[in-house]
């Protein structure tokens, strides 16, 4: 029900949808289509709070923008038959009384039927302006409907729900970024300033931890092939730019940006013996975006690059205060715990052991409450060392299916191929978010995942409904808990909620439906069933789930009735 919001003033509503498991605060991106009259506009929440956004596109096509008297008004109007101009439909007219004038907006579309109450609303209201002569310049824009992008702080959006916001008019839109003066940024709970050498410096400031030297970029050469990647003896990582890295400073109605940009100097190839680089170099730039939005504990980087070399391995690394012995990395229904020191070799391995090992979506590393876990979307590789030295792989470029020349593999691992593919070349962005922790792996990993599942938002109009403006759809109360799936049963009678307890413990929790629950059934991955389940008052379901146990529960529920 989005009609609440008329009261303070709302023309249209905006919808955000938080996908992931706990309340968040996030930013929300939405594309709009605005009501004629709500253009410069401002957003609030349903408790009448003016929300930050910032404006990313705007796509507008104007018919007519014109100045005109009384009597230009009326002949113009006369052309409107039946709520049509010229082959185009009335969707939306507002009048808006200026001090000096009045402007009305009229919204046209094609293929579409008028809307004749819209049509006689705003008729009547002109007539009314025009007869009373209390307006004398009238100020007629007729086009499209106007469709913009933004992106607002949507925050204490309920989990697996949705919170409701309002657009009402405004004297003047989001203001663009503005440069300013600096090398540090900063929000509620942290402070990031970029080094001279194009680095990150974390500070978190509900605990006075400094994390430092972070975000440095190593490259290195990489004889291997697709399977496995070898170094070459003796080759020295470059990790320093030909020349300062170039940092700016950007502020807008959202948070703050860092933009670092760098350039490398890399070799360009391997030499055909595959046992040294090439003297001939490739430029390879690298740009770097580090963002602090408004009431988000981490920072979320972007980096863009451009590759035109052959036959080298790019990682990220971050190098923490501590050293470790053990590292956490996200898997398939788990978070894996993982030795950063490397086994004993035997004599009859056909790999040598490697430090990096695969990650899904976020390696996490503590000591004592001093801890950082960082995010990445989509880059499946990383390694921890026992200096601690977290390293995630940006690039591995290589030009063969499999050799039976490395010094990492005892033969080939599949066909001699060449794969030029493999090489990689042309631009390439990467999305992190680095996030301090208090050593709470359990309740941090709420932050990765709303960093890979970020808020979705969605225009409507303003009506009334059954669903409160905010609410909760499915809610699992306990953080050891992580919901994976919410899909369509097989049979397509109710819902398939899939879930797994991350801890070493029996956890004791419930669902909770929004929905009244018809039934609750406990079923296998199949969908078959085990047996019933209790369904408690309020639409709620307990449940005791085994240390590490994958539930999957069916769910059939009724409507919700106004």
């Amino acid at each position: 029900d989005t009609s609440s919001l008329e009261e303070a003033g709302a023309r249209s509503a905006l919808v955000v949808f938080n996908p992931n498991l706990t309340t968040n605060t996030g930013l929300a991106e939405a594309r709009l289509e605005l009501p004629a009259g709500l253009d410069p506009f401002e957003i609030l929440d349903d408790q009448c709070q003016i929300i930050s956004y910032r404006l990313l596109d705007r796509k507008e096509r104007s018919l007519t923008d014109m100045e005109l008297n009384a009597e230009g008004l009326r002949a113009l109007l006369t052309m409107a038959r039946n709520g049509q101009v010229m082959g185009l439909s009335i969707q939306e007219v507002a009048v808006v009384r200026h001090p000096d004038h009045a402007l009305i907006d009229v919204v046209l579309a094609e293929g579409a039927g008028p809307n004749l109450d819209t049509v006689q609303e705003a008729s009547t209201a002109i007539e009314a302006l025009m007869v009373e002569g209390q307006v004398l310049r009238f100020r007629l824009l007729a086009r499209f409907a106007t469709e913009v992008t933004i992106q607002l702080i949507a925050r204490d959006v309920p989990g697996h729900g949705y919170r409701t916001f309002g657009l009402r008019s405004a004297t003047e839109n989001a203001f663009p970024a503005e440069e300013r003066t600096g090398r540090s940024i900063e929000n509620c709970f942290l402070r990031v300033e970029a080094t001279s050498n194009g680095s990150l410096s974390i500070k978190d400031l509900q605990t006075g931890v400094i994390f430092e030297n972070l975000l440095r970029l190593s490259d290195r050469a990489d004889r291997g092939d697709s399977y496995n990647f070898c170094p070459l003896e003796g080759d020295t990582p470059i990790e320093t730019p030909i020349s300062p890295p170039k940092i700016r400073r950007f502020v807008d109605d959202c948070g703050e940006i860092l933009e670092i940009d760098a350039r490398y100097q890399i070799p360009k190839y391997l030499n055909d013996n595959r046992i040294e680089r090439s003297l001939t170099t490739a430029e390879l730039p690298i740009k770097i975006y580090a963002r602090l939005n408004q009431g988000i504990p981490r920072v979320d980087v972007d980096i863009t690059l451009e590759n035109h070399a052959d036959d080298h391995r790019l990682q990220a690394l971050f190098p923490l205060p501590f050293e470790v012995s053990d590292a956490y990395y996200d898997g398939h229904y788990e978070i894996v715990q993982r030795s950063t020191k490397l086994p004993e070799i035997e004599s009859d391995w056909i790999e040598l052991p490697s430090i990096e090992v695969p990650v899904r979506n976020f390696v996490a590393i503590s000591k004592g409450k001093n801890g950082l876990m960082i995010a990445s979307r989509g880059l499946r590789e990383v390694s921890v060392s026992p200096d601690g030295v977290v390293s995630i792989t940006l690039l591995r470029c290589f030009g063969w299916l499999s050799r039976a020349d490395l010094a990492t593999r005892k033969g080939g691992a599949g066909p001699q191929l060449p794969t030029p593919g493999g090489q990689v070349h042309g631009e390439h962005t990467f999305h992190l978010s680095l996030i301090p922790y208090n050593g709470d792996l359990l309740q941090a990993r709420h932050l990765a995942e709303a960093f890979q599942t970020s808020l979705r938002g969605i225009g409507t109009s303003l009506h009334s409904g059954v669903l409160p403006t905010s609410a909760s759809l499915i809610s699992v109360d306990h953080d050891a808990f992580s919901l994976t799936s919410v899909k369509t049963s097989k049979n397509g009678k109710g819902l398939i909620l899939r879930g797994v307890n991350l801890s070493h413990q029996p956890l004791q929790t419930a669902v909770t439906s929004l929905p009244p629950i018809q039934s609750a059934s406990k079923v296998r991955m199949d969908e078959t069933k085990i047996e019933e389940l209790e369904i408690q008052e309020n639409h709620r379901v307990p449940l005791l789930i085994e240390p590490h146990e994958i539930l999957t529960l069916h769910l059939i529920l009724s409507p919700i009735v106004g």
